[in-house]
C-alpha cells in the first residue's frame, strides 16, 4: 500500500479505554485510514487517547466531548450525555438507510442500546456481555445453570465474582435477568422485591465464597488473576475476547448461567459505541472515521486480527474468527444476543456507582434482603428525571 501525502491533513483527537480491546483496533485503524486502501480516509487523521477502565465506566461523556471529537462510549451514559447535549445526533449526519441497517447488521441489542429519545447517538464497535470464565488449567465443564455454578463456587476450586463498583450491581441484575426474563425496571423500583430478595440471597452466597484477597476486583482483574492460576472460575464477568489465547494460559469463555435449563442465560449488556462530540469543529471527518471503523470489513479482518471484540454479527458468526480466538464467540453468542440493557436516564451512572457500593455494603453487613432490595429501590427512584417519577 502507498503512502499518502498527509502534509495538510486535519487532526482529530479520539478517546477510548486503556484496555488492548479497547484501544488497539481503533490505533491500527487510525493508521490504515493514513494509507492508500479500503480503509483510507482522505483530508484528515485520527488520534487516540486511553482512559482507565474506572474512568471509562464513572467520567461523565460531557467532560470528555470538551477536548476531543471521537469518543468511545458505554450506552448507559447515553441519558446525560443526550441532557447536556455532548453528542451529535448521528441522523443529522449519516444516511437513514445507513442507520437503519444497524439493527441486523450489529449483534444482539448493540446497535438499539446507542438509541435514546428517538435518534441514533452511536454506531456499535464493539459487543460485550457477562458470560461465565474458567481457568484455562481447570478441567471441570462449565456449569449451565446458577445451582451448578453456586456448586463450583462453594466446592475446592477457587472462585470469584467482580466487586468493585460498579460491578457488584451489575451481577445482582446478571442474576435478576436469569431469574425474570422480561427483568423491567418501574417507576417505583429497578427490580420487584421477590426478584431482588432471590437474587441478593444467591449474591450473598457468591461474595461468601469469594475469598477475601479476591474481593473489590473488577472484570479485568479477575481475568489477569485467572490467567495467573490464583481464580479458577467466575460465573459472571465481562468477556474480553483477548484472554481467550496466548501468550498466557488462555481463559475459557462460555455463557453465563441460566436460572434452569429451558431458559436464556442472565447477562447484563456491555460493549461500546463510538460518537461524535457536539464540540467537534470538524464534524464530516469525525463522520468519515466513523462509518470506517464499524463497517463491516473492518469489523471482520482488522478488528479480531489485533484481539478486538467486533460488533458486527458477521464477526460473531464467522468460524474462523471463532477458531482463531479459543471459540470465545460461539460459546457466549446466546449471552449476547439475550443481555438486559441497563437503563439510560441521565442519573443512571451515579446510582449505578452508589447502588454498587450500598449493595456490598448490606452483603457484608448482614442487612436482611428486604431491607437491602429497599435501599436498592429507594436510591433508583432519587436517580430518575420528575417526569419518570409518576
Amino acid at each position: 500500500m502507498a503512502s499518502v501525502d498527509r502534509a495538510d491533513a486535519l487532526m482529530l483527537t479520539g478517546m477510548t479505554w486503556s484496555s488492548p480491546r479497547g484501544w488497539a483496533p481503533l490505533e491500527e485503524l487510525a493508521r490504515l485510514a493514513r494509507i492508500s486502501g479500503p480503509y483510507e480516509v482522505r483530508g484528515s487523521e485520527l488520534q487516540w487517547r486511553r482512559h482507565s477502565l474506572d474512568g471509562f465506566e464513572s467520567t461523565p461523556i460531557s467532560t470528555l466531548a470538551l477536548e476531543n471529537d471521537l469518543l468511545v462510549i458505554d450506552h448507559p451514559g447515553i441519558g446525560a450525555a443526550v441532557e447536556s447535549a455532548a453528542l451529535l445526533a448521528l441522523d443529522e449526519l449519516v444516511p437513514s438507510g445507513d442507520i437503519s441497517s444497524w439493527r441486523q447488521q450489529f449483534v444482539g441489542d448493540s446497535a438499539a442500546s446507542y438509541s435514546y429519545g428517538g435518534k441514533q447517538w452511536a454506531v456499535p464497535i464493539d459487543a460485550a456481555a457477562q458470560v461465565s470464565a474458567s481457568a484455562g488449567t481447570t478441567t471441570f465443564t462449565a456449569p449451565r445453570t446458577w445451582g451448578e455454578a453456586l456448586a463450583r463456587m462453594e466446592g475446592p476450586n477457587v472462585g470469584a465474582i467482580p466487586t468493585k463498583s460498579p460491578h457488584t450491581l451489575l451481577t445482582f441484575l446478571g442474576i435478576a435477568a436469569a431469574l425474570e426474563s422480561n427483568l423491567h425496571p418501574s417507576a417505583h423500583y429497578l427490580v420487584c422485591e421477590a426478584t431482588g430478595i432471590e437474587a441478593f440471597g444467591l449474591l450473598k452466597r457468591l461474595v461468601d465464597a469469594t475469598p477475601n484477597e479476591h474481593l473489590g476486583l473488577d472484570p479485568i482483574e479477575i481475568l489477569n488473576r485467572m490467567q495467573l492460576g490464583a481464580i479458577e472460575y467466575c460465573p459472571l464477568v465481562f468477556g474480553y475476547v483477548n484472554y481467550s489465547r496466548g501468550p498466557r494460559p488462555a481463559v475459557r469463555f462460555s455463557n453465563a448461567p441460566r436460572w434452569s435449563n429451558n431458559r436464556s442465560p442472565g447477562s447484563v449488556l456491555g460493549g461500546t459505541g463510538l460518537a461524535i462530540s457536539a464540540k467537534t469543529a470538524n464534524r464530516y471527518a469525525a463522520v468519515e472515521h466513523l462509518l470506517m471503523v464499524s463497517n463491516v470489513l473492518a469489523q471482520t479482518s482488522v478488528v479480531p486480527s489485533v484481539g478486538g471484540q467486533p460488533a458486527a454479527l458477521a464477526s460473531w458468526a464467522n468460524r474462523d474468527i471463532d477458531d482463531a480466538w479459543g471459540h470465545f464467540y460461539s460459546q457466549t453468542i446466546a449471552s449476547q444476543i439475550h443481555a438486559w440493557r441497563r437503563p439510560r436516564h441521565a442519573g443512571w451512572i451515579d446510582f449505578q456507582t452508589q447502588g454498587s457500593i450500598a449493595l456490598l455494603e448490606a452483603l457484608q453487613s448482614g442487612v436482611s434482603p428486604s431491607a437491602a432490595i429497599d435501599r436498592l429501590n429507594t436510591l433508583y427512584r432519587a436517580s430518575l428525571p420528575a417526569h419518570l417519577r409518576k
